[in-house]
């Protein structure tokens, strides 16, 4: 990690740890601010509060926790029909702790405000891809197809919507929607900001 992070040419000292946010390797005050992206989704409702105690904790007073995180309750594509993804998501949430977690993204803001953060805001940023596609557009695009489509292997849905997903497989077939000419992928990040309270006087 050290290696990489020096070939990188910052324009300040970084230095790398390996923990656990659940238990994180730092004094009390310690950082004017934390950043945490894209890991809330993995985390339980007891973790993710637990995390969120220590990012305060590790925190001088008035600095920043920010946490940023995808909504997949935002994300589709198109042509496909939305019921699609919002079936598979509706029984993938059942069974598979990263759903619950993406789906438990739009109210980031309430978990900051219940772990005693103040100042607390949110922001939803959307991202729309249209057709024809970019090559790292059909890259990002097609992760998420093949991923949802692992979903679906796991969980009861109709026999239509498993031989839509095993399809949408095959990212190089000339008849998947992203190979045509209105595909639309569409998604939006949330970044939720709060402060560390400044302790009463006295």
């Amino acid at each position: 990690m050290e290696t990489r992070l020096n070939s990188w040419d910052l324009p300040c000292t970084v230095a790398g740890r390996v923990g656990s946010v659940l238990a994180l390797p730092f004094p009390e005050h310690h950082f004017d601010a934390v950043w945490c992206a894209n890991m809330t989704q993995y985390l339980s409702d007891d973790e993710l509060a637990t995390a969120l105690r220590e990012f305060r904790r590790v925190v001088r007073p008035s600095g920043l926790v920010a946490i940023k995180d995808t909504d997949v309750t935002v994300w589709n594509f198109t042509p496909g029909g939305p019921a699609l993804v919002w079936r598979l998501l509706d029984a993938a949430q059942v069974r598979d702790r990263q759903i619950q977690g993406l789906l438990r993204t739009p109210d980031l803001r309430r978990w900051l405000e219940r772990a005693g953060l103040e100042a607390v805001r949110q922001h939803r940023t959307h991202i729309e891809w249209w057709a024809p596609l970019r090559s790292a557009e059909r890259t990002i695009c097609g992760e998420f197809l093949v991923w949802a489509a692992s979903l679906a292997d796991a969980v009861t849905l109709p026999e239509a919507d498993h031989r839509r997903w095993r399809a949408l497989r095959d990212l190089d077939a000339s008849d998947h929607p992203l190979n045509g000419p209105d595909f639309h992928h569409y998604d939006a990040p949330v970044v939720a900001v709060g402060r560390v309270p400044i302790p009463p006087v006295g």
